[in-house]
C-alpha cells in the first residue's frame, strides 16, 4: 500500500514479540531480511538496508539455530535477497548449507527407506 512506515513498525513490534520467544532468531533474521527489502524500497538508505542484513546474517550464524529442513528452506528463500545487495559470499553460504541439508536429509530417507526393505 505503500505505507512504510506502518510497515516498519509491524516489524519492528514483531521482532520485539519474537525476541521474547524461545528459538525465534531465525524468524528475526528472515524478518531482518524483509525489513531490509521494506528500507530499500522506501529509499531509507543503503546503511540501513547493510545494517538489517548484517544483523540478519548474525542471525543464521548463530550457533544454537537449529541446522535442520526449516533452517534450509529459509537459507534458501533469503539467499537472493542477500545475494541483490551484494553481499555473494552470504548468497553462496547460505544456498551452500540449504542443499548440503537437504542432501543429508535425503540420505537419511534412502536410508531409512532401505531399512524397511
Amino acid at each position: 500500500t505503500g505505507d512504510f512506515r506502518r510497515s516498519e513498525e509491524c516489524f519492528q513490534r514483531a521482532m520485539s514479540i519474537m525476541e521474547r520467544l524461545p528459538e525465534s532468531t531465525l524468524e528475526i533474521g528472515v524478518t531482518l531480511v524483509n525489513l531490509a527489502t521494506l528500507y530499500d524500497s522506501w529509499q531509507q538508505g543503503e546503511e540501513r538496508v547493510r545494517d538489517c542484513l548484517l544483523r540478519a546474517w548474525d542471525c543464521f550464524e548463530d550457533p544454537g539455530v537449529r541446522r535442520n529442513a526449516y533452517y534450509a528452506f529459509n537459507c534458501r528463500k533469503c539467499a537472493g535477497t542477500f545475494g541483490y545487495y551484494g553481499f555473494f559470499f552470504m548468497e553462496e553460504e547460505l544456498r551452500m548449507r540449504a542443499e548440503e541439508i537437504y542432501q543429508r536429509n535425503r540420505k537419511e530417507q534412502d536410508r531409512r527407506g532401505h531399512e524397511d526393505e
